[in-house]
């Protein structure tokens, strides 16, 4: 698999994220796909999001080739899959409330 093109769900994306492979998102309208479309285009990990309505098969393969040839967009999917792969989010998560668990304020806040 080279690249992934899908609808734009968090779900799906933060997989696509994970995949360490170029995305585009094609969005319908009032849904967030438009949103993580865009998140995928600025993070450099795919091109801009593809409105489904309007969508032409010269826009996707466009799209298609982008993904398949840019190596610093490639690059950049690689890296952002690589963190996401090697981050150990529940040894972070128990550091912050261990972190916090001794400060006044929070100690305040629980006991009240």
């Amino acid at each position: 698999m080279a690249a992934l093109i899908h609808h734009g769900g968090a779900g799906t994306t933060a997989q696509g994220f994970r995949s360490g492979k170029p995305t585009v998102v094609i969005y319908q309208k009032f849904t967030d796909y438009y949103f993580w479309g865009e998140r995928v285009a600025r993070l450099g990990v795919g091109p801009q999001p593809l409105y489904i309505r309007d969508l032409k098969v010269d826009e996707l393969a466009a799209a298609i080739q982008t993904m398949v040839s840019d190596r610093t967009l490639q690059a950049h999917a690689r890296q952002l899959g690589h963190n996401l792969q090697t981050e150990d989010g529940i040894a972070q998560a128990i550091d912050v409330i261990h972190h916090y668990a001794g400060k006044p304020s929070l100690h305040l806040a629980i006991t009240r």
